[in-house]
């Protein structure tokens, strides 16, 4: 192995490198990090248990069924002549979809 270095040293001379300067930044701001983890430990273990779960509780409430949205559109009935026997306007309600299950609400369907 020495011999190998001679060699190299003999042909490229002595190589040397730095860390660049954002390099350098990012590297003693992790080191920071880590320490102060390390002196941190129960407010470290205890913010990262929150965010897991707040994240587990984000992936749960996705995952529930979504509401199915109707809509109602209707009309309003004409005013009613006052005689002794009125004839009432009808009502119309539209429903853009099923809006319940017509044998689950326990009466006669006409």
């Amino acid at each position: 192995m020495q011999f190998i270095r001679k060699i190299l040293f003999f042909f490229f001379g002595s190589l040397s490198w730095d860390l660049p300067p954002w390099l350098a930044y990012i590297s003693s701001q992790i080191k920071k990090a880590a320490q102060w983890r390390r002196d941190n430990k129960k407010i470290f273990w205890s913010t990262l248990a929150m965010v897991v779960a707040a994240y587990a509780a984000v992936l749960w409430y996705d995952s529930l069924p979504q509401p199915v949205r109707i809509q109602i559109t209707g009309t309003s009935p004409a005013l009613t002549e006052l005689k002794d026997k009125p004839v009432y306007d009808s009502v119309y309600v539209n429903f853009s979809g099923s809006a319940a299950l017509l044998d689950k609400i326990g009466k006669k369907v006409s």
